[in-house]
């Protein structure tokens, strides 16, 4: 025979077995690749290099892995700042409607859902006020924020992408003197020192239908406090009442 027909009966295979995807090699040799199976269901790629799969584009918009559910729902995972610059993708996007799962031992521990939330623990995401980031365990859970030993660990409010709009509150923690401080208005306004002492800036408001403010030790509970009642203020030592100044 000759042609096409020809070389592929005059090919030989080398190192081949069963699920084993072929790959070239010098004129009519071809090799079995022991670490590159195909079942017809799962590919599987088995290697020591970092590089296990690599993906590798000359495009302007960057690689893109697209991943296709009955025909018409698509997910990405992608590496381009432009990747909606085309038509095409735009409407790629504009039909998502998947979530993008990480799991550990085939059981889900992560999700990005289809509009965009960050599901850790979980597959139900928090109130809608707040829902973009949901942080689930069964027990103790919380996000840890670790800087330097000299520097600080922030939470910043912004509605702006520039000036203090970036910052327009926040929580921050200095390390280098163990203070924790809120901000408003980009300003900050209270501040608990490393011995617990409560600072502000300008006045501290006690609100409420009667509001009191209290002074408890850890030995003998509380101790005094302060109350409105009415129009009067008074004081009381030991759940009795020692002062009061009328209105």
């Amino acid at each position: 025979s000759t042609g096409a027909q020809g070389a592929a009966g005059s090919a030989t295979i080398s190192n081949n077995a069963d699920n084993r995807v072929i790959t070239g090699g010098s004129g009519t040799n071809l090799n079995g690749e022991a670490n590159l199976t195909f079942t017809g269901t799962k590919f599987t790629e088995t290697s020591s290099a970092k590089d296990l799969f690599y993906l590798n584009s000359t495009h302007s918009d960057g690689p893109y892995a697209a991943f296709q559910s009955n025909g018409t729902d698509f997910a990405y995972i992608g590496s381009a700042k432009s990747l909606f610059s085309s038509a095409s993708i735009t409407d790629l996007a504009l039909r998502t409607a998947t979530n993008i799962t990480f799991g550990i031992d085939a059981n889900e521990e992560m999700r990005l859902d289809s509009s965009g939330r960050l599901l850790i623990g979980t597959t139900t995401e928090g109130n809608s006020g707040a829902d973009d980031l949901t942080i689930a365990t069964s027990g103790n859970s919380g996000i840890t924020i670790r800087s330097g030993t000299s520097d600080y660990g922030n939470i910043y409010y912004s509605d702006a992408t520039s000036g203090d709009g970036e910052y327009a509150g926040y929580v921050s923690y200095q390390h280098s003197t163990n203070s924790l401080q809120f901000a408003t208005a980009s300003t900050e306004r209270l501040r608990i020192d490393s011995n617990g002492y409560v600072q502000t800036k300008s006045e501290l408001w006690v609100g409420g239908s009667a509001p009191v403010l209290r002074w408890r030790d850890t030995t003998h509970g509380e101790k005094a406090t302060a109350r409105i009642s009415g129009s009067d203020l008074y004081f009381e030592v030991n759940n009795s009442e020692r002062l009061r100044i009328t209105s």
